[in-house]
Parts: structure tokens; sequence; C-alpha cells
């Protein structure tokens, strides 16, 4: 079906007889962009313009270290076998399940609070979301940027963003709706996460000729796997033993490991602290700039804890890695520095000369 098709329908047309539901004989889309196997290894060379988020994915092919896969080179009876084993496993928008639990109460609330830049496919392309900067999150690879495990995000990580929206792009908070709503609407977020991520895996598996099931043996198995990764995610929260109170010491301890090749080299790509970090391919094959850390505000939220995780998880989707060799003291020397890096006064005066410079006040 035409986008305008399926716009006409997300939104209204389809005159179904709940005012918040998907209509009963929508479907979901069969992906049709690009699947960004690896991400180009090589700075872009220029923003993504306004409304070519589809284009400019394509336009990745052939740069150094980019490998894609397009759905057009699906045979027909392949794309036709994973359409039927999708529809089998998760239902339609109007009627989704996940490990065969409805989460239809979701579906409802995404519809109308989130679809119009999430897309009915979770994908990050609804109506709004092409023209939207960063682009809105494409939930179909199963990858989240602000978690508080090594994999999957909690439920709970899901919903912490839902209720305080993430500062600095177009995801407002949505925690007036209140936990009633955000725990739906975070299952729901699950079940397109698991549905796309299953999708992925059939296609690419189909095009290589990877696959050593069935596509309906292949498509249960990978959403099982899928659901249970879901399930543990609980079980590897990074959890610290301790949370030591900041002082100046501890400070310049972190700013220490923050420049030092061999601490945490946050400053090879955090460059000038940020402030001129250049921009790089995410996982997704858009675009991200390292945050500049001398701005006050974060994403992923500013808490301790918060900075904590961001060092001991990484940002794998945005590529920013894990620094899992410190030690839990060293990390905590990392986080008081960086909450301190916004706020000349809180760094000791020997840091403070390097971090803002006479002429850079």
């Amino acid at each position: 079906m035409h986008r305008l098709g399926w716009t006409l329908l997300l939104f209204g047309a389809g005159c179904s007889s709940d005012g918040d539901a998907y209509p009963p004989n929508l479907q979901y889309p069969p992906r049709t962009d690009p699947l960004v196997v690896a991400p180009p290894t090589v700075a872009p060379k220029e923003p993504i313009a306004a409304g070519t988020l589809n284009e400019s994915v394509a336009a990745l092919k052939g740069l150094p270290g980019a490998r894609l896969l397009s759905p057009a080179d699906l045979a027909s009876t392949d794309r036709d076998s994973i359409t039927q084993a999708l529809d089998t496993l998760f239902g339609t928008p109007a009627a989704p399940t996940v490990g065969g639990e409805s989460v239809e109460a979701g579906a409802k609330l995404f519809r109308k609070h989130c679809a119009q830049c999430h897309g009915l496919a979770g994908d990050g392309r609804g109506p709004t979301g092409l023209w939207i900067s960063p682009t809105p999150r494409d939930f179909r690879r199963g990858l989240f940027k602000f978690v508080s495990t090594p994999r999957k995000p909690t439920r709970d990580d899901l919903i912490r963003t839902l209720r305080h929206g993430l500062p600095g792009t177009a995801m407002p908070a949505f925690g007036m709706l209140g936990d009633d709503a955000l725990g739906p609407l975070a299952d729901y977020v699950r079940h397109l996460s698991v549905r796309g991520e299953t999708e992925y895996t059939l296609i690419a598996g189909a095009i290589t000729d990877e696959l050593d099931q069935a596509v309906p043996e292949a498509a249960k198995t990978e959403s099982n796997r899928l659901i249970e990764e879901w399930k543990s995610a609980d079980a590897n929260v990074v959890t610290p033993t301790t949370q030591p109170e900041p002082d100046a010491d501890a400070v310049r301890r972190g700013w220490q490991l923050f420049t030092a090749k061999d601490g945490a080299g946050c400053i090879a790509c955090h460059a000038d602290y940020g402030r001129t970090a250049e921009r790089r391919y995410d996982l997704w094959g858009t675009q991200v700039r390292p945050a500049n850390l001398t701005e006050p505000s974060y994403k992923g939220g500013d808490r301790p804890i918060d900075i904590y995780r961001r060092v001991r998880c990484g940002i794998v989707p945005a590529t920013m890695p894990a620094v899992p060799h410190l030690t839990e003291a060293q990390t905590w020397d990392l986080v008081h520095f960086v909450r301190a890096l916004p706020y000349r006064v809180q760094l000791p005066p020997d840091v403070r000369e390097k971090v803002y410079p006479p002429g850079n006040e």
C-alpha cells in the first residue's frame, strides 16, 4: 500500500469503532528500507537533510566499512513466508501479541501518542518522523541507548524514558499519562522491537542463505530467543555497591581518567570535552554526535546512577563503548568529574584551568 494509504489508516480514515484502536483490517507493512548490517567507519560529510532519511541510509552503500542488505533482493516466496510468519506470531496493529500475550492496550496508546513519529511498525518513519532531527528511535533492531543493563532495556528503563522524555530531542515527557498508561506503552514498544528484530533476522538470513530452518520455524526460534532476552534484563541490571560523595580529589581523578588514553579515554570522542566532537554513524545508519559534556543536559538523565551506567554499559547503538576495566571507585571518580564538568565552580582550580582556559570563559 502507498504510504498515503498507511497514513490515512493510521490516523483514523479506516473508520474504527474505537477512536484509539487501529482499524481491524490494517496490517503491519513489510520492511522495504535497507538493513544496516554495519555502518560506515568514516565520518559523515554532511548532516542528513530533513525529509531524506531513507535516501541517506540507502546512500551509505559503498562507503568504507558499510554493509547493507536490501529487502528488494528477497525472493517473492521468501517475502510471503516472512510476512505470514510475522503475522502468525505478532498479530496485527489492532490485535497485537508478543509471546502469546495481548498488548492491545499499549497499541491504542501508541497510536494516539507515538505513531506519528515512530511509525506504524516502530521504524522511526512516521508521518512527522522523517522530518525530525535527531531521528525518532527505530525499535526494529532491538537497540536502545539509555539502559541499565549491558543489553536489552528493562521495562523500567522504557517507562523512565517515556515518563521523562529525552531532553534536546523531539521526544517529549509523557509522565502526565500515569503508570497505568506507561506500562502498557512500554510493553507495546517491546512487541514492536521483538517483531522488528525477528523480521530483520529473517530478511538477512534469507538474502544470505544463512537460515538453518524453514522461515516459520526460524521466526519462532528467533522470537522466543528475543523474548527470553528481554525477560532476563532485570537480572542483568548494573547496580553499584556504593555511591561515594564527590570531592575535589575525586573530580581531579575523574578528569585524569577522562583525558588519559590508558584511563577511560573519553576525550578521544568527546573532543574538547564534547565541544568540538565530530558526527559519526550509529548502528541504525543515521548520525549522532558525542555529547557536549560542558552543557548541563543529558538525554538519558543526569543522576549519578545514569552516568554510572553509561560508563559501565556504554551506549552501544551510538558506538560509545563500555569501560568495564575501571574499578567501581574509578567509575565513580569519572561520574563525579562528568557531573561537575558543566559547572566551573565545582571543578578544582587546576582542572578548571584545563577545561575552561583563559579566552574560553
